[in-house]
């Protein structure tokens, strides 16, 4: 079974990106608005179905979840281990088109942030199309990144690979 420090190393640096100034910029909300406990817009989850409960409604938002809470192990002395996320951006809009365009910014702007720190390269995820939800609509990415480990060094790397499934669609 693989330690819960590397999922969390993992879903902090989503976190990160997901909650930098920047994309509540082009979210059009307040940086403070975006991260805020008290009104959530950037949420974790490992169980889809709770969002528009804990949110009341508020887009945009991001959540960041497991599709599956699996880890696959490729080595016992050391290798790889990967997990998949999906990033999914809530949104509404007028129109189809406007949400579509809200979403994938708001996505583009995740992902760029990832790539700022080599967390992910580019072209490494997979972007579905907008879907309808109660809250108005999502978009999925989906990632696998990929943790590297060696027993003897305890170093850890990370990087990411093209997720080859496609993301999962949960309409909530």
């Amino acid at each position: 079974m693989v330690s819960s420090s590397q999922h969390d190393i993992q879903r902090a640096h989503l976190m990160d990106a997901c909650r930098d100034a920047t994309v509540a910029a082009l979210a059009g909300v307040g940086p403070s608005a975006w991260a805020s406990v008290a009104s959530p817009r950037v949420v974790t989850s490992d169980a889809n179905g709770y969002v528009a409960g804990l949110h009341r409604g508020r887009l945009p938002m991001v959540e960041i979840h497991h599709p599956a809470d699996v880890w696959d192990h490729q080595a016992v002395s050391g290798g790889v281990t990967t997990a998949t996320w999906i990033v999914r951006v809530h949104v509404n809009g007028p129109s189809w088109f406007a949400a579509d365009s809200l979403a994938r910014i708001i996505g583009q702007a995740i992902l760029g942030l990832c790539r700022m720190d080599e967390y992910l390269r580019e072209g490494n995820e997979l972007i579905g199309s907008l879907q309808p939800d109660p809250l108005g609509f999502h978009l999925d990415i989906s990632l696998t990144l990929v943790t590297t480990y060696c027993r003897q060094t305890y170093e850890i790397t990370t990087l990411s690979v093209l997720s080859i499934a496609p993301p999962a669609v949960v309409i909530l």
